[in-house]
């Protein structure tokens, strides 16, 4: 048995290892005291704030500060609705009373209920207990979302104890909701060396590349009803995917996690969709939670006047959601491509989360704002943002586009100014510096390793200024709240 220890002693690098089950641990650096430690498997996480004298194997030891098991969005859909990643069809109904006398065999058969909506036999879990999806509605009509009644097969009256509004249901302990197919995955340490199970490496990046599609629950359907009898996954090797992502994750220093994601349409899609690809939730209360999305004008909503420029508390308890669109932009020709929540407890910030898309790569560089569609964000009650990035009225097979997006954790500095750093796929750094009120005079320093390095303005708001840059500090100050992004020469 393997006993060694692994530390972190390199700001500018990472440790990575996989585990079982295409488990990832990645550690970084978060401070000159802490390092984060995630437990990652692609949208499903825990994070720990780990000592910095600490090794990776002891991140059980560190403070638990993020569980979350949605930070991979999924697709949203006009008729399907809401697809991919942790989520399964809505059209899908858990069937549940004492005996319903069904069996493998009757698996792609229709059911009618009393409305005469017809649904298919999907699964069966045991005795009591069957799962139906609407059937493929005709053309100009959408999937059934509820049953009504008793259920008819074959002559035969199944009226239900209860009926359950299901994702679409996956083998017996097996995937919730499956309809992204993995075909290829594969990490490796510094782009080139491929990480076997058990292994840690120290890089100065790892990359995770996934190869997956994403199948339509008709799929299912259509191949159940030719082929019944037995039981087949919605993510099986036979099923045709509608929509492939190649989706490539580096994970860098400063713990951030860089995504490309090139997706191709694989079959016309008739109708509309948008997507944003990153999310952040987390399961961990805090009492202070604020917001700062510079871009958007100033709203009012339910009462409340928000301001996403400056820290906006978030009025948790309060049922607030909100949809922002192009018309709440600032800028049309500057669509927001930040956003940040700061944690904390006892009014004292201590966590820092940020998502981002890139201002210079992909269909949210900069020039590319006509290809972002009307939503631009959503805020729900629970805290969470869903960014988006791509909207259509429909898409044509053959038809792809390139996503570039990213997640990190960051310290919040005096008077809630947010910094972080992370290399762009050019292979740059960009800086990203938010202020939320004005500020005299702000110094930020960056590893020593850059002290010779030049940077050069890529984006900022009018009244933030870069004042120069010694050594590896550089000097900024803003006459009132907004941003500014450096880029590395």
């Amino acid at each position: 048995m393997d006993n060694t220890k692994h530390f972190l002693s390199d700001r500018n690098r990472i440790l990575i290892k996989k585990d079982h089950s295409n488990t990832i641990y990645f550690m970084s650096r978060f401070s000159a005291q802490e390092n984060t430690v995630t437990r990652y498997i692609e949208g499903n996480e825990l994070s720990y704030l780990l000592s910095s004298d600490l090794p990776l194997e002891d991140w059980e030891k560190g403070k638990l500060f993020a569980q979350s098991w949605d930070n991979h969005a999924p697709w949203i859909f006009e008729k399907h609705g809401i697809l991919g990643a942790n989520h399964g069809s809505g059209f899908t109904f858990k069937i549940q009373m004492l005996r319903h006398w069904l069996f493998e065999a009757d698996i792609g058969k229709t059911l009618t209920d009393d409305a005469g909506n017809s649904f298919i036999l999907l699964s069966i879990e045991n005795l009591s207990v069957f799962y139906v999806h609407s059937d493929i509605p005709e053309e100009g009509q959408t999937f059934c979302d509820h049953v009504t009644g008793s259920l008819h097969i074959e002559g035969k009256t199944i009226t239900p104890d209860t009926v359950t509004k299901w994702m679409m249901n996956g083998v017996p302990g097996g995937q919730l909701a499956p309809h992204q197919r993995y075909d290829k995955i594969q990490l490796l340490a510094d782009g080139k060396e491929e990480i076997k199970e058990g292994e840690v490496k120290e890089c100065d990046f790892a990359l995770l590349s996934v190869d997956m599609v994403l199948i339509f629950p008709d799929e299912l359907l259509r191949y159940l009803k030719k082929n019944p009898g037995k039981y087949l996954a919605p993510n099986a090797s036979i099923l045709d995917g509608s929509i492939r992502c190649e989706m490539t994750t580096f994970f860098q220093p400063e713990s951030c996690r860089r995504i490309r994601n090139k997706v191709t349409f694989l079959k016309d899609i008739p109708e509309s969709f948008h997507y944003g690809m990153i999310q952040y939730y987390s399961e961990i209360p805090f009492s202070l939670h604020e917001k700062m999305v510079p871009g958007f004008k100033k709203f009012t909503e339910k009462g409340m006047e928000a301001d996403l420029n400056t820290l906006w508390e978030f009025p948790h308890g309060k049922a607030f959601i909100k949809r922002l669109t192009k018309d709440d932009a600032a800028d049309p020709e500057r669509l927001p491509n930040i956003y940040v929540d700061h944690f904390g407890n006892e009014n004292k910030r201590s966590l820092g989360v940020a998502l981002g898309y890139s201002c210079t790569h992909g269909i949210t560089a900069r020039g590319m704002e006509k290809e972002r569609g009307n939503n631009l964000l959503y805020l729900y009650q629970s805290g969470k943002m869903y960014p988006y990035a791509c909207e259509k009225d429909s898409a044509r097979k053959g038809e792809s586009f390139t996503l570039h997006a990213f997640h990190q954790y960051f310290p919040p500095v005096e008077n809630g100014i947010s910094t972080f750093f992370h290399k762009e796929e050019d292979g740059k750094n960009i800086l990203y510096i938010l202020f939320p009120e004005k500020q005299e005079s702000f110094l930020f320093t960056l590893p020593e390793t850059f002290a010779e390095k030049d940077f050069d303005i890529l984006e900022k708001d009018e009244g933030i200024f870069f004042d120069g840059k010694k050594g590896n500090i550089l000097s900024f100050h803003a006459e009132n709240n907004g941003y500014i992004f450096l880029k590395e020469k």
